[in-house]
């Protein structure tokens, strides 16, 4: 790498390519221009020798040098491989059909077998458990308690909507969930036998953090997760107050999740970026500024 043609050739390249941020130019174009056809001859010497040559033209050639007579059979590939330039003309493009039609149904099932192996772990990986001690059970439910009289104080205020259709629409869902909340408090306690105690659930909070990361980590995701999948869930207006809630909260999780992806790329950007400056200032600029005199 330093060597003088290999650094000066490196940097024209790169400032080339830098260019294109004052607009675009023959420079640039000439850049990707040789970027295109250096990764196409790569390719190409890449096919011949890691595929062609060990698989084709080995068998072949041994096969006439005393070899495996069999390997002769090879000869026979280049009847179908030919019938993919029968493209160019239109009088025989219907040669090339089988063959396209044989490598887009192969291609098609390896990329079938890869999606599968892919997503067959990250759906296993998905099956979080959920296990958690009974007093933090206790505290869930004296949250949720919390949170239920919360909501029905904002559905008895005033609003734009009248009470009666408040009370209607929000009234019975938050009846149900009250009574599940103290009916896991109400377990809980007939389960610790021993009475209600603020200090208990008050070591119980403090608690909650340190002994169970493990649970709360598996809840945020199965939370992200089904949210996430419900959001995509066309068959339920996106109007209906029960549904409204978890709708938003996958909304949220996407646009969290998109914009972590998008930092990353933006980090790996600027990763390529400083290494290139730093290729700029340690073979080009220190090398020419100690010739000056700097």
């Amino acid at each position: 790498m330093n060597h003088p043609v290999t650094v000066w050739l490196g940097a024209i390249i790169t400032l080339c390519v830098l260019s294109y941020l004052i607009k675009d130019n023959m420079f640039y174009r000439l850049a990707q221009k040789l970027a295109l056809g250096g990764g196409v001859g790569i390719g190409i010497v890449v096919t011949w020798q890691q595929v062609l040559k060990p698989y084709w033209w080995t068998p072949i050639s041994g096969a006439f040098t005393g070899g495996d007579r069999t390997g002769a059979l090879w000869l026979l590939v280049l009847i179908p491989g030919l019938t993919w330039y029968c493209q160019m003309s239109k009088k025989w493009f219907w040669l090339s059909r089988p063959v396209i039609g044989l490598f887009i149904g192969v291609a098609a099932g390896l990329a079938f077998k890869g999606n599968i192996l892919l997503i067959l772990p990250q759906l296993g990986a998905a099956l979080r458990p959920l296990k958690w001690n009974c007093d933090m059970w206790l505290v869930l439910g004296i949250l949720f308690v919390l949170a239920n009289i919360i909501g029905l104080i904002l559905t008895l205020m005033p609003g734009r909507a009248n009470l009666t259709e408040r009370i209607r629409t929000r009234g019975m869902l938050l009846l149900i969930s009250d009574t599940a909340a103290i009916l896991i408090v109400g377990a809980c306690f007939l389960y610790l036998k021993q009475p209600i105690e603020w200090s208990f659930v008050r070591e119980s909070v403090s608690a909650l953090i340190p002994n169970n990361a493990v649970f709360l980590n598996n809840v945020v995701f199965m939370v992200a997760l089904l949210t996430t999948l419900f959001y995509f869930c066309f068959t339920i207006k996106a109007t209906n107050r029960i549904f409204r809630v978890p709708m938003k909260t996958g909304r949220l999780v996407i646009m969290v999740a998109l914009g972590a992806m998008f930092g990353n790329t933006v980090m790996t950007r600027m990763s390529f970026l400083i290494e290139r400056m730093q290729f700029l200032a340690d073979f080009l600029l220190k090398p020419l500024f100690r010739q000056i005199g700097f």
